[in-house]
């Protein structure tokens, strides 16, 4: 009510969203129970932590790096999920969530990652034990979404394997463009807290489910196809316990970090016949596809280290156009021309997996038209 507030008296409700770096602040901020005004009352009614992972961040240490990635540091700790429990590992009890929950002042939570997240070996942490990778329940206010077969930042046109960071895939880059799940997700979160609207369902892989595999599963299966360029598994990324030094409870690291135990459980999704993922959110581009789309793309051979995955960046490997095309390539994907039709059945196709997304609550309604939009420029890029 202070009238040094412009927004006083304006606002019903306030959400916090964050992505990537922003993402792992939310779940930092979560973790250490921050979502009190200084009269104790909720902050934030709702967050959305975007591409954050089962991470969190350096935000509040010794020479923080906010932005750090692949380097072991504060922010690649336990606890990686929401509810309390028991790592043998670092012989630590904790959850995301123990200190606000007992703080009170809980908001409803929303976490949404794409592939790239899973695949650099912390996403599923963020739901699965760290004891056996067993699938755990999150609690009511809280919704995990993978959107599957995506990198961490929203694929686009034109084609290209050369990045904003000088790096260079060995295969083009991901161009599933994942923007209308993000506006879906943010409606929903908005109906969550204001109207108390349940939002659909999680969409993650599951170990009951048979959706969640390893990683090492899913580059055999992706091994017939001959134009995919693959990672190795002793080139991935991995979570392992940390000795960050005898300040480390002070906020004071001494690097580089140890790595001490073994690494966490990492599962990702399964994929099916033509490599894209079956759990989670999948796009029209997804369900209906022209291309193999993956979160990880490994550094291209002229690079060196094409073992090793690139930092945020996916995969799209396009099918043979034709049946002649496929035979020549000795592509087990069947061909775009033996899938569909001409563009127009491929639009009816893309258009009614769109409408089916809408009647799950994944998608809005208007962005079905956007969907097919964007599915018709990938149609038009791919066929050319």
């Amino acid at each position: 009510a202070d009238p040094a507030n412009p927004c006083a008296g304006e606002l019903d409700h306030l959400i916090a969203t964050g992505t990537s770096q922003c993402g792992r602040f939310l779940r930092t901020y979560l973790h250490l129970g921050l979502n009190r005004t200084q009269d104790g009352a909720q902050a934030y009614d709702g967050i959305l932590a975007h591409v954050a992972g089962g991470r969190r961040g350096e935000f509040n240490h010794r020479g923080a790096q906010p932005s750090v990635q692949p380097t072991p540091s504060f922010g690649h700790r336990f606890p990686f999920a929401d509810e309390g429990q028991s790592d043998p590992r670092s012989d630590k009890t904790d959850g995301l969530l123990e200190t606000q929950r007992g703080l009170g002042a809980l908001p409803k939570v929303m976490y949404t990652n794409t592939a790239s997240e899973y695949w650099r070996g912390d996403g599923s942490l963020a739901h699965t034990s760290v004891v056996d990778g067993t699938d755990i329940d999150p609690p009511a206010t809280t919704r995990h979404y993978l959107f599957a077969s995506t990198q961490h930042g929203p694929g686009t046109l034109p084609f290209a394997d050369a990045s904003a960071f000088g790096t260079r895939g060995g295969n083009p880059f991901n161009i599933v463009d994942y923007t209308p799940l993000m506006r879906a997700a943010l409606t929903n979160l908005l109906s969550w807290v204001v109207s108390n609207v349940e939002p659909p369902p999680n969409a993650v892989p599951r170990s009951d489910g048979n959706t969640a595999v390893t990683r090492n599963m899913v580059l055999k299966a992706l091994h017939g196809i001959p134009s995919l360029a693959c990672p190795e598994e002793r080139g991935l990324w991995t979570l392992r316990p940390l000795d960050l030094g005898p300040g480390e409870q002070r906020g004071i690291g001494v690097y580089p970090a140890v790595p001490v135990g073994d690494a966490y459980p990492c599962f990702v999704s399964a994929v099916d016949s033509d490599g894209n993922e079956v759990a989670g959110i999948r796009l029209p581009e997804v369900a209906v596809p022209l291309a193999t789309h993956a979160g990880w793309n490994p550094r291209h051979r002229d690079t060196g280290a094409p073992e090793q995955i690139l930092d945020y960046m996916g995969s799209t490997v396009r099918f043979a156009r034709d049946a002649a095309e496929r035979e020549a390539l000795n592509d087990p994907r069947p061909s775009i021309a033996e899938r569909y039709a001409d563009e127009e059945d491929y639009r009816a196709r893309v258009q009614a997996a769109a409408e089916a997304m809408v009647q799950a609550g994944y998608l809005l309604a208007e962005d079905v038209a956007t969907c097919e939009q964007i599915a018709l420029e990938r149609y038009g890029a791919l066929t050319s």
